[in-house]
């Protein structure tokens, strides 16, 4: 229901967006700016109705949630830290081999591990 009501909205801004510019004479919509006027207010509103923010969303993963908890929250036992931004190469605390800034990071009894050491660490803990 918020698409249909996003759309008809985007619609809406069109249209008095052609009013406006058969009443003022624009050839070609006018021109960049009021072009860039146009796509700036279509887009807007299309996030503030849809509640859609590009922001949130740290890593290129569609699947992303919105809702994701953020800080501490996020890092679970077994799963990819996912909430830090990462600027610079980590270090795991295992084997000491580098974390790249695309890969992910796990979390084992407090510590920032790779993949293949989360996994190893896992298989060895539950087999005890």
């Amino acid at each position: 229901m918020k698409y249909v009501l996003a759309i008809l909205a985007c619609v809406g801004i069109f249209i008095t967006y052609a009013i406006i510019g058969a009443a003022l004479g624009w050839r070609h919509g006018g021109g960049l700016i009021p072009m860039l006027i146009l796509f700036a207010a279509i887009g807007a509103t299309w996030r503030k109705i849809t509640k859609i923010n590009f922001n949130k969303f740290e890593s290129n993963n569609p699947k992303q949630l919105l809702d994701e908890p953020e800080g501490d929250a996020a890092v679970q036992q077994n799963s990819p830290v996912t909430s830090i931004k990462r600027n610079e190469i980590q270090q795991c605390a295992n084997c000491e081999s580098e974390i790249g800034k695309l890969e992910a990071v796990f979390e084992h009894q407090g510590q920032k591990v790779c993949y293949e050491c989360n996994q190893t660490l896992n298989t060895s803990s539950t087999e005890e």
